[in-house]
């Protein structure tokens, strides 16, 4: 059942995507109108908490892909009749 691990790698695949353009985007000036509204009166710093070179950011991400692949994988297992 390598389910599990290729929904923790897929994961932190997508974790990493997200770290690297997410403040990209906050930086062109796209999503200012999304960060005013949610982030009232806050300052940069105060948005962004995670440090994007912390390994220990990337366990979340890992553990939730580990649990969605297993989902994935009971609700569509070949052996069931």
């Amino acid at each position: 059942m390598a389910c599990p691990l290729i929904g923790s790698m897929a994961g932190v695949i997508i974790a990493i995507a997200l770290v690297v353009t997410f403040p990209l985007a906050l930086e062109s000036g796209i999503l200012a109108s999304v960060v005013q509204i949610f982030a009232d009166r806050a300052h940069w710093g105060e948005v962004i908490i995670a440090k994007p070179s912390s390994m220990e950011a990337l366990i979340g991400p890992a553990i939730l892909g580990a649990v969605v692949g297993t989902v994935l994988w009971l609700i569509g297992r070949p052996d069931r009749p």
